[in-house]
């Protein structure tokens, strides 16, 4: 029983502290779980912010979803508008573009590349001369209207594009349906259609046949304005009338590119039309040789261009029969249009330039108008040299009639010189030789070509003045006296006094007066000094010094040439010119210079 009692507390004692350590277990799983509660409200409690949060971040973005939306079907309803717009504009766009291309005559092509069909505009059409639309254009169709001459070339640049794939341009010839000639061009590109992989060629076609009628023209023209300018340049270089001639035919035929053109002249004697040659002995113009009267020449559009005085075109020579020699030769050399400028001097017709076309229907009225400005030129140019030939003559007729005046001058002037001499045969000769000397002086300080000669003149006359003094004192061989003196000195003015009113081209009168003055003023007759005195007057004065002292006077032998040289550069500057008198010793020291012995 005690053992029982204690196992029995022995074993409620154990259950106690199984109680005990159970409590202690709960007591620590109630904190945890009290624990875990209050981490799950925080959790809750977190977990609902945040559902709270999205929950309101939703309604932001279905709000902003909203406007989004509202802001879309506004800009599909903008864009519709634009879009509905832009159509409009597209489709008016192509109104006037269809618009335009009928006005411009412009036509559309689209030709499939693989069953050769074409789709064409009304304008096309209208081109190749069909009134109404055509609905069964094929290349080969389009080919058979391109003119046979120019088939082939359409065909292989068609081939070319096919390998190369590139834009298409030709121009070329075609027959429209209605037998017209027209000139086309064809733009196209080859377009690969996305969708179908099917390859196109699109293009415009235009009718530009008025393009070149207008290039037709301006190349005709421009041979005109070739020939004319060249026309001109040949007037304003030409030196004569035969090197007019000549180089007129060249301008017309290499410049102006015409196929023939030869220059009749009119021989007014025999009223022939002789061919101008432009070297002496060239041939191959006889054939254009005609007479102005002759029936056969009559209806030639050179004779009658001389005959009527005015440019004369044909465009039809084939057309004709003109029976002259020169159409002969036109017509067997193939050519087929004319064109004759007559030219003249004053009222009379010399003759006339003819120039050959080889296409026809060449000329017309601009080119005429032209032609004309051409005939008036070359016979302004034709006048100038008549004009230029007369002035000649009458500049070589004036020339012949002033060598007569001069030679009779010099004639009267030697004779006057003689005169003198006669009334003191011991000075004779020395007027020539002082006139040999101031003319060599003349050269050497540079005097012009006029003035020498004007000074030579004054030189031979410059004793002229003696004449007026008695002939006993002129030639005493004694020494003269004061008086005597005086009446020698004033043989320079009696000299002016006789030669001031003859015109002379030269101041000879003045010449005579100072050629005794000196530059210190101490000469006669009105003591001159320096520039004062004329250059010719100063030459004048040193020769007239040498030459005197150096010769042989009644009343004392001759100095010699080397004690006048001597005398002149004792005075040089103070009597004589400086110039003067060193170009005088120079010609006698170092050039030789000696006066003409037949003087």
């Amino acid at each position: 029983m005690t053992n029982t009692l204690a196992d029995y507390q022995q074993e409620l004692a154990r259950k106690s502290e199984t109680i005990r350590l159970l409590q202690e277990e709960l007591a620590e799983t109630n904190q945890g779980l009290v624990a875990l509660s209050m981490e799950l409200e925080q959790r809750v409690d977190q977990r609902t912010d945040e559902l709270q949060d999205a929950q309101a971040g939703l309604k932001r973005t279905n709000s902003e979803l909203l406007i989004l939306t509202m802001e879309l079907e506004d800009r599909v309803t903008q864009r519709t508008e634009e879009l509905t717009r832009t159509l409009a504009a597209l489709r008016e766009a192509e109104d006037r573009t269809a618009f335009a291309l009928g006005v411009t005559h412009i036509g559309t092509l689209d030709l499939d590349l693989a069953d050769a069909t074409l789709r064409t505009s009304v304008v096309f059409d209208r081109i190749l001369g069909y009134d109404t639309a055509m609905t069964d254009w094929t290349y080969d169709r389009f080919l058979g209207h391109v003119l046979p001459e120019d088939r082939e070339r359409v065909e292989q640049s068609y081939q070319e594009l096919l390998k190369r794939q590139g834009d298409w341009n030709i121009e070329c010839r075609i027959h429209s349906r209605d037998a017209q000639i027209r000139w086309i061009t064809i733009h196209g590109r080859i377009r690969v259609d996305e969708p179908t992989r099917s390859r196109h060629l699109v293009g415009i076609i235009q009718d530009i046949s008025s393009r070149k009628e207008d290039e037709s023209r301006i190349r005709k023209l421009s041979q005109i304005y070739a020939t004319l300018s060249r026309t001109n340049e040949t007037i304003v270089r030409a030196t004569d009338v035969d090197q007019l001639y000549g180089r007129l035919i060249d301008a017309a035929t290499s410049q102006g590119q015409f196929a023939l053109a030869w220059i009749g002249l009119v021989d007014s004697a025999t009223q022939w039309l002789e061919p101008y040659h432009s070297a002496p002995g060239q041939t191959g113009l006889e054939e254009f040789r005609m007479h102005l009267a002759a029936a056969e020449s009559r209806d030639d559009p050179t004779v009658i261009a001389i005959r009527e005085n005015r440019v004369v075109t044909l465009n039809d020579l084939q057309s004709r029969r003109m029976r002259s020699a020169a159409a002969g030769t036109a017509l067997r050399r193939g050519l087929h249009g004319a064109a004759a400028l007559p030219f003249r001097t004053g009222e009379r017709v010399l003759g006339a330039l003819t120039l050959y076309t080889a296409g026809p229907a060449f000329f017309d009225d601009d080119q005429v108008r032209l032609l004309n400005e051409m005939s008036s030129d070359i016979s302004f140019a034709l006048q100038k040299f008549e004009e230029e030939n007369q002035r000649r003559r009458a500049e070589t007729e004036r020339e012949t009639a002033l060598d007569r005046l001069k030679n009779t001058l010099e004639g009267s002037i030697e004779a006057l010189a003689r005169t003198i001499e006669t009334r003191d045969p011991y000075t004779a000769g020395h007027q020539q030789r002082v006139s040999q000397l101031a003319v060599a002086i003349a050269g050497a300080v540079g005097l012009d070509s006029s003035r020498m000669e004007g000074l030579g003149f004054g030189a031979l006359i410059h004793d002229i003045g003696k004449i007026a003094v008695p002939s006993e004192i002129l030639t005493t061989p004694r020494r003269l006296t004061a008086l005597e003196m005086e009446l020698i000195r004033t043989h320079a003015q009696s000299g002016y006094d006789i030669m001031k009113d003859i015109d002379f081209p030269w101041p000879v009168a003045q010449m005579i007066l100072q050629h005794h003055e000196r530059l210190d003023g101490s000469g006669y007759p009105r003591g001159l000094r320096g520039d004062e005195i004329l250059p010719e007057a100063r030459i004048l004065a040193v020769a007239d010094v040498v030459e005197a002292m150096s010769s042989h006077r009644p009343y004392r032998p001759g100095f010699g040439i080397d004690k006048a040289l001597e005398h002149i550069q004792e005075c040089r500057g103070t009597l004589y010119d400086p110039q003067a008198v060193d170009a005088c010793t120079d010609l006698f020291r170092h050039r030789n210079f000696t006066f003409a012995s037949n003087f």
